[in-house]
């Protein structure tokens, strides 16, 4: 059972030497010019200061910072127009459901109302009225009778 256990790792440790290895897929530098470029490029930046580098980060945080700042208040301006004329339509939808209310009540209590609606909409006359249609008797349309008393 001890001589299992010691194998097991044997293997183990064989597999993991294994994945240590190079890849075949991973990028080689065949071209010498290539590979001087990205050494120069190393050279260059170790002979910048850090103060240099340091100011670099903070300018490019600071641009990053700054574009989002403008890009927050550009929205929050434009969703504060649209907040603006939403209160302006609920409003003008509180005084024309004012002015409705109003109608119906003088509909719903004062007889003249009442008369002029049922003839407005639903074409009513009374008993001792003429009616004389305008148009054809085929389209006879209820807001277009004269009534003649």
């Amino acid at each position: 059972m001890n001589r299992f256990t010691n194998n097991s790792w044997r293997i183990s440790q064989t597999t993991q030497r294994v994945a240590s290895q190079r890849l075949p897929y991973a990028p080689r530098f065949t071209d010498r010019s290539l590979a001087s470029a990205v050494i120069a490029i190393r050279q260059s930046v170790a002979l910048l200061p850090s103060s240099v580098i340091l100011a670099m980060i903070l300018l490019a945080t600071s641009a990053i910072c700054w574009t989002v700042i403008t890009r927050s208040r550009s929205e929050f301006e434009s969703s504060y127009a649209q907040y603006g004329r939403m209160l302006s339509d609920i409003e003008k939808t509180r005084h024309f459901n004012a002015i409705l209310r109003t109608d119906i009540r003088k509909i719903e209590t004062e007889p003249a109302m009442i008369e002029a609606a049922a003839r407005a909409k639903l074409g009513m006359v009374r008993p001792n009225d003429i009616v004389v249609p305008t148009r054809d008797k085929s389209q006879i349309d209820l807001a277009t009778l004269s009534i003649v008393r």
